[in-house]
């Protein structure tokens, strides 16, 4: 593998590891795109980098994984809360049991794979 694609394929773990976390947030409340942006920074220690959080809340909504609830309007500003949907709660329940099964396939079961498929090496 190249590193130009170990690098693209970073990114997009990258991604959607901010997809995931922007349902969970949401899940919890409505947020507004830029304390939700710092939300995930915090949550995710600044290993997610959230610097086109706006291409991920279009992308989530095109999507029905979210939708808007509220608007705010602070001076100039329009602030826009957004909510989870039952699609993106649905989602959002696959993923965990996806992440729970690489979680303990990655960690726990390592032993038992590597004694149960020990090809005589």
């Amino acid at each position: 593998m190249e590193e130009n694609d170990l690098k693209t394929k970073m990114s997009l773990l990258s991604a959607a590891g901010v997809d995931v976390l922007a349902l969970f947030l949401l899940g919890q409340k409505p947020m507004y795109t830029y304390d939700l942006a710092n939300e995930i920074k915090k949550l995710s220690s600044n290993m997610l980098p959230v610097p086109k959080l706006y291409n991920t809340i279009t992308r989530l909504k095109a999507a029905g994984l979210i939708k808007e609830h509220d608007k705010e309007i602070i001076g100039n500003r329009i602030r826009i809360y957004y909510i989870i949907t039952e699609e993106g709660e649905s989602q959002l329940k696959e993923t965990r049991t996806l992440l729970n099964f690489l979680n303990k396939t990655l960690n726990d079961d390592k032993q038992h794979y590597t004694e149960n498929n020990n090809d005589g090496k």
